[in-house]
């Protein structure tokens, strides 16, 4: 159950970390 969990999660995760990353990226450009 709790891989299950750590698996459905692991994908909105990792979009939002590129996400941040991307902002950050942007903001240390301007």
């Amino acid at each position: 159950m709790i891989t299950n969990i750590s698996h459905d999660l692991k994908t909105p995760i990792t979009s939002i970390i590129g996400y941040v990353e991307g902002m950050l990226d942007g903001v240390s450009n301007t």
